[in-house]
């Protein structure tokens, strides 16, 4: 697992805030934010499963969605509540995605795409690699983090 921050693998990983973004960070860059928990990473199951929920670079949710949504909706002749119990999700929070209030989760998204037919998810065709090094693009490498004063 690497820092989603400096791309540095450690030994110990936590869950940080950091101005409103929820990363997974190496010991070093945990101090950069507000500490939520610790990420276990004895087991590959683990790490992966937190890595999938925190980051998946590869799709970005159509910016029109809660209106293809909403077409969807009319078309099928059922309200957010019909949507969410179809899915086995919660209806607030359905709801707050068709109203365009909330963003849905990658998953969620998916589910959605399932259930009514439609597609919301756009492959990223970005490739970012950095310059100095060759690797892939980091966190650190588009934002200037200040560093919290004691």
């Amino acid at each position: 697992m690497n820092c989603e921050l400096c791309g540095f693998s450690d030994e110990r990983f936590y869950r940080v805030e950091i101005e409103g973004a929820i990363l997974v960070v190496c010991s070093k860059c945990a101090n950069s934010g507000k500490i939520l928990d610790e990420v276990l990473t004895q087991g590959k199951d683990q790490t992966k499963s937190l890595r999938s929920k925190t980051a998946d670079f590869g799709y970005d949710i159509d910016p029109n969605y809660s209106s293809i949504i909403k077409s969807a909706l009319d078309k099928e002749g059922i309200d957010p509540a019909g949507l969410a119990s179809r899915m086995k999700e919660s209806p607030s929070e359905v709801e707050k995605v068709v109203s365009g209030r909330i963003f849905p989760t990658e998953a969620l998204a998916r589910k959605i795409e399932k259930s009514l037919g439609i597609k919301l998810l756009i492959e990223d065709s970005a490739e970012f690699t950095s310059v100095e090094s060759g690797e892939g693009l980091k966190f650190e490498d588009v934002v200037n983090i200040k560093k919290k004063e004691s």
